[in-house]
């Protein structure tokens, strides 16, 4: 029976993804077996093509090189949007409100594990 870090058992762990979080869920479970015992993945289909994974290799990289996250991953295989890139990638451009996509880039601080969608090592 898995612990959380406070000590407290579980008897049931799923691990839930909308979107790109869906590719962190499927990553998470595939990297820790038996971590968790059911994932719920959402909004997750429009993201598996050619195309995305082009814009993922062109707009993403590793976050201990972006200036908010300098140094905190040390890893080369935590990733990041790149800055001012957050509209093209995950907003529909004409129906944007700009100050919408400028809080998004403030307030990012999601990194996220991908070394199979990307040449980095």
């Amino acid at each position: 029976m898995p612990y959380g870090a406070l000590g407290v058992s579980f008897h049931t762990i799923l691990t839930v993804g909308h979107s790109l979080g869906s590719y962190i869920a499927i990553e998470h479970a595939a990297s820790y077996p038996g971590d968790v015992q059911a994932v719920v993945l959402t909004g997750f289909v429009h993201n598996i093509n050619p195309a995305f994974l082009i814009l993922a290799e062109r707009y993403f990289y590793p976050a201990t090189y972006d200036p908010l996250f300098l140094g905190r991953f040390p890893r080369l295989d935590y990733m990041t949007s790149r800055p001012n890139s957050r509209e093209i990638l995950f907003y529909y451009a004409p129906e944007v409100a700009s100050n919408v996509v400028t809080q998004d880039e403030i307030a990012k601080h999601t990194t996220f594990y991908m070394r199979h969608y990307t040449r980095y090592p």
